[in-house]
């Protein structure tokens, strides 16, 4: 469960605290920003796509451990709100069926079912992925690059 933030200083903060003053000079984001990346569904034991897409493990652990996340890494959090509410909109003014709920509450809704041909549909469900994992998925690995000999990877 979402508990606390990694603030830019390295410190931590609880998200209640947060909201209601930040312990840093200056705040790293705005409190509507920090309030949309905390958001979480509770677990009602019905696993989400994402979850399945994420993984038994690492799913898991965000239910039962409390941990931390750095506000600023949620980015792409934002990003697939703002693009799923977009491609809702276009959806609808093309008369398609777009973030219809097939179950009560706000689980178990899909993005987008458009016809494809003569009693075929396409079910979408939008994801929103940067470079790396997109590479990872495609199974693209770097050639040629000598290993740090001390073992280190993506250091800055």
């Amino acid at each position: 469960m979402l508990a606390w933030l990694n603030c830019p200083d390295g410190g931590t903060t609880p998200i209640p605290n947060c909201l209601s003053e930040c312990r840093m000079e200056q705040r790293c984001l705005t409190t509507p920003t920090i309030k949309a990346v905390t958001q979480q569904r509770e677990w009602n034991g019905i696993p989400s796509t994402t979850q399945c897409l994420n993984g038994t493990m690492y799913e898991f652990l965000r239910i039962t451990k409390p941990y931390g996340i750095a506000p600023e890494s949620m980015a792409f959090a934002l990003l697939g709100t703002q693009h799923h509410s977009a491609l809702e909109n276009a959806a609808k003014e093309l008369g398609l069926l777009a973030e219809i709920a097939l179950t009560d509450g706000d689980r178990d809704i899909f993005d987008l079912l458009e016809p494809d041909e003569e009693y075929n549909y396409v079910l979408t469900d939008y994801k929103t992925w940067g470079s790396f994992k997109v590479a990872k998925a495609l199974g693209v690995v770097s050639i040629g690059k000598k290993p740090d000999p001390d073992g280190g990877v993506y250091k800055r």
